[in-house]
């Protein structure tokens, strides 16, 4: 035994060099393979975070998609409200036996009628001769002028409607309206 160990210890260590050579071959193939699998396995995390990227683009689209879509509906509800506000203040406005509608086209009427009788024209003088009966009744549909410039100003001003989509709400109100409305207005 001390043969095997002692004096040939060089040659015992020799005789497991090809063993060596291929366990060192075996681990330099090893490094080999799991380079090449980590390299796939980046080019898959690669096409995966590409995917992920064009799903949030896709959501983000959605998203703004719906917001406008929410606003469009916040300014809907806020403009039929509004209209259906107009409503019940000119119903709610009286000048003796009269109120609401019937008021507005009796006095569109008369006023109408007061002025045409001047074809050339009216000067301040008899404008103001004609209109002093109706001072009364130009006060209580004052609210109701108010109001309508306001809804027409809320279309005017809301940011989220091009110039077509504005005309079209100013149409729809102005539609809601009486001749006699529109005429004093």
């Amino acid at each position: 035994m001390t043969r095997l160990f002692g004096d040939d210890r060089g040659t015992a260590g020799d005789m497991f060099g090809a063993i060596n050579s291929l366990f060192t071959g075996l681990a330099f193939a090893g490094i080999i393979f799991t380079i090449i699998i980590q390299r796939q396995e980046l080019s898959l995390q690669r096409e995966e975070l590409k995917l992920q990227r064009e799903v949030v683009a896709r959501s983000t689209a959605e998203l703004a998609g719906q917001r406008e879509m929410m606003n469009l509906q916040r300014f809907e509800t806020t403009f039929f409200n509004l209209i259906t506000a107009h409503k019940t203040i000119v119903s709610s406005v009286t000048s003796g036996k009269l109120t609401g509608i019937d008021l507005f086209e009796t006095y569109y009427s008369d006023l109408s009628n007061d002025i045409s009788r001047h074809p050339n024209g009216i000067n301040s003088t008899q404008f103001e001769m004609i209109s002093n009966p109706y001072l009364s009744i130009m006060k209580n549909l004052m609210l109701c002028y108010d109001n309508f410039i306001f809804i027409l100003q809320f279309v005017r001003d809301e940011l989220k409607l091009n110039d077509e989509q504005k005309y079209s709400y100013s149409n729809i109100f102005v539609a809601q309206l009486p001749k006699s409305q529109i005429g004093m207005f």
